[in-house]
């Protein structure tokens, strides 16, 4: 990314595209399908029309109004329509709507990552003139313009909505914290990335050690991904230092995985 190297990039969000979309939908399949059904069914809610055919949409408008039906109705109720209520126009209402789950969701996507960068703002902020231009499409007569706004609403879904903002969040997680493993690392041994001391891998890998070994007769889960951790810790330590100029202390370590 430092370097722009588009080709490279494409190449990346051609690959997150696919892995995304099956994540989001097993994610959507979860708690639409599966979750809310079964809270409803113990609570007895009748009205189970949690969405509808989003993936039939002829515009990126009905996308959002059909993906997820309780949202789009608490939204409507508790900002769009106290709006239009106080003379609002219900275009600037829709903006409104907008903005403020652009801010939730750059609070849910910003916060864990540490990283609010307002990728996630950003991307909802340009779903309005999106709906604008797929609005046409949706009225116009025959299917053609239709078909032409669900592939707008597709492409704009699975190659330029997630993957990309995936991409983004990762190079600045990358650009605050360095390596993500080496990340990782020191979060777990340092309690959270903020409080992390400048150390090496090496020392790293010695921390992951121990505490594998102090784990692994109350918690062999933990125990097992610390060691894996560890090891992983040790190729990367391996793979970018000339074996010949490796210290004692770094062969033995090395080694030791061996013993396992």
């Amino acid at each position: 990314m430092a370097s722009l190297d588009i080709a490279s990039i494409i190449e990346r969000l051609m690959k997150l595209s696919t892995v995304s979309l099956i994540i989001w939908l097993a994610g959507f399949f979860a708690l639409f399908q599966s979750f809310l059904n079964a809270l409803a069914e113990i609570m007895r809610f009748g009205d189970r029309e949690f969405y509808t055919d989003w993936w039939n949409s002829p515009s990126v408008g009905t996308y959002w109004k059909t993906w997820n039906k309780p949202v789009y109705h608490f939204m409507k109720r508790h900002i769009y329509s106290p709006l239009i209520g106080r003379g609002w126009t219900p275009q600037a209402a829709s903006v409104m709507v907008f903005v403020f789950s652009g801010i939730l969701h750059e609070l849910l996507v910003g916060v864990p990552t540490h990283n609010i960068i307002g990728v996630a703002f950003v991307g909802m902020i340009v779903q309005i003139p999106l709906i604008a231009a797929t609005l046409p499409l949706e009225k116009m007569q025959g299917i053609n313009g239709k078909i032409v706004g669900n592939c707008i609403f597709w492409i704009s879904f699975c190659l330029v909505g997630q993957p990309l903002a995936a991409l983004l969040y990762f190079f600045a997680w990358q650009a605050k914290y360095g390596s993500t493993l080496f990340a990782a690392a020191k979060f777990i041994t340092n309690k959270g990335p903020r409080s992390t001391p400048n150390v090496g891998p090496l020392t790293l890998a010695r921390k992951l050690r121990s505490m594998s070994s102090r784990t692994r007769s109350c918690d062999p889960v933990l125990s097992l991904i610390l060691t894996c951790l560890w090891v992983k810790l040790l190729v990367v330590l391996r793979m970018h230092t000339d074996p010949e100029t490796l210290s004692t202390p770094v062969k033995k370590l090395r080694f030791s995985v061996y013993r396992i």
